[in-house]
Formats: C-alpha cells, structure tokens, sequence
C-alpha cells in the first residue's frame, strides 16, 4: 500500500497519453524521478542504464553509496544499451536476431567495455 508520505514506494503518473507508440525521453522522466527520489538514500546502491555527471552528483549529494551502469563513462555520461548494441551488431556483423544474451557480453567484453561501478559516498 501506497504511504502518502516519503519514502514512496511506489510512483504512478497519471495524464493523458500523448503517443503510446514511443516511450517518453529520459529529459522528460527525470523531473518526476527527482521529485519523488528521497533525500537520503544513505548507503543504498543505484543500478542504472545511463547516467549524467549531474546526475551522478545529485546522488553523491543524496549520499547514494555505489552507482552502477551497464556501461563505462565516455565524455561526461554513459551510454545507454541501445548504442552498445548496436556497437555489439556493427563489430559482430550480425543481425540482433541471431546473437544470445551471452553474445553480447563476449562481444563487450572482447571490445573492453566494462559496466562502470563508483563509490560516491563511504561506508
């Protein structure tokens, strides 16, 4: 059951639906995740797809101990799954179709794609 005060532990966004056909920009979901993530999220570890310098300061700044990403920084934020396949597919030359997940983790592997894990705050 839902606690009308936080922590929340659930969030549900209710309004009209706009196109149901493309999932809303991350731009356009991250002013509901900031407005419902608690202040202090001491200690806890964040596992994540992308992430921002901003984004991982905001959570240094909510003392988030461990923040994890399927991918390694490049140039100030990490990249999301859709380009590391797509990384995987042009390196490979293969169709998405015709790999296993277990391809795809040798194919980064073998690219030396490591997931980012960073200690924000310490124990």
């Amino acid at each position: 059951m839902q606690q009308e005060n936080p922590p929340y532990k659930y969030v549900m966004v209710e309004g009209s639906v706009i196109d149901a056909a493309r999932p809303p920009e991350a731009e356009a979901m991250l002013p509901i995740v900031r407005r419902y993530m608690p202040e202090d999220l001491s200690g806890k570890t964040v596992l994540t797809q992308t992430v921002t310098a901003q984004d991982a300061e905001d959570l240094r700044r909510r003392r988030v101990r461990t923040l994890i990403t399927v991918s390694p920084e490049m140039e100030g934020r990490s990249l999301g799954t859709n380009v590391l396949e797509g990384i995987v597919l042009a390196l490979s030359g293969r169709r998405s179709a015709d790999l296993k997940p277990e391809d795809y983790v040798q194919w980064l592997l073998r690219a030396g794609f490591r997931p980012r894990v960073e200690t924000l705050t310490a124990a």
